[in-house]
């Protein structure tokens, strides 16, 4: 119910008070969703940007009070039907206001970037605030709103080392292991993000076929069909 930026803050201290050594200090990070944000995160976020907590803050926005059933935010900016609504509260906009200086905003999918970004934050003290932006994949497809990135992921066997990051690291639920140690992807399951993709080091995952409904398929950079968006 949005302490975690509170106790982060007042962990952020202790560590401050505790630690002479910046460069064996421990960063804090908290998360708060998009709707506990309009609902009770503010406050704190303010008193966190007013003294310049030392943590990062992501803002998980997608557009969706998804925990209770999907009910629109202040901020979701279009609803089922695609259809804009007006006065939608841009977040960004909102945490400058409230006095947020270090102000982000990434695309989860964009995996290589938004570690940059985590990489380079991890090294500057004070409050640092991220708004990691993408809508919730059920509510487009509610929508029947075709995603940038459309095709169903699959695995070539010959390419797969096993080396398990898919499996183990991403801990997708479309992605399984066989008892031979095979992985295999569920197409059914599959949600099209790429993540898995961009997360096998061997060019093992790539785009198998395209919905039917959706763009023709793509030839990637190692010679698999797709690339990451």
């Amino acid at each position: 119910m949005n302490s975690g930026t509170s106790i982060a803050s007042g962990v952020g201290q202790a560590l401050v008070e505790t630690t002479s050594d910046r460069g064996r200090r421990p960063r804090v990070v908290s998360l708060v969703g998009d709707s506990t944000l309009f609902h009770s995160g503010l406050q704190t976020i303010i008193d966190c940007a007013r003294r310049d907590s030392d943590q990062i803050c992501f803002v998980l926005d997608n557009s969706w009070t998804a925990m209770t059933g999907h009910q629109s935010t202040p901020g979701t900016p279009r609803d089922l039907k695609g259809d804009r609504i007006e006065g939608a509260v841009d977040i960004p906009a909102l945490l400058g206001a409230a006095g947020v200086r270090r102000l982000f905003t990434v695309d989860p999918l964009r995996v290589s970037r938004m570690r940059r970004l985590m990489m380079r934050l991890l090294e500057e003290p004070g409050f640092s605030c991220v708004v990691v932006r993408r809508e919730c994949k059920l509510q487009v497809r509610r929508r029947g709103a075709a995603a940038r990135w459309t095709g169903v992921f699959g695995v070539v066997e010959e390419r797969c080392r096993r080396c398990n990051r898919c499996y183990s690291v991403l801990t997708c639920p479309a992605i399984d292991k066989l008892e031979n140690g095979q992985i295999v992807i569920d197409p059914d399951l599959c949600g099209s993000c790429s993540l898995c993709h961009q997360t096998c080091p061997n060019g093992a995952i790539v785009q198998v076929r395209v919905r039917a409904a959706e763009a023709g398929p793509r030839r990637g950079r190692r010679g698999g069909e797709g690339e990451p968006p």
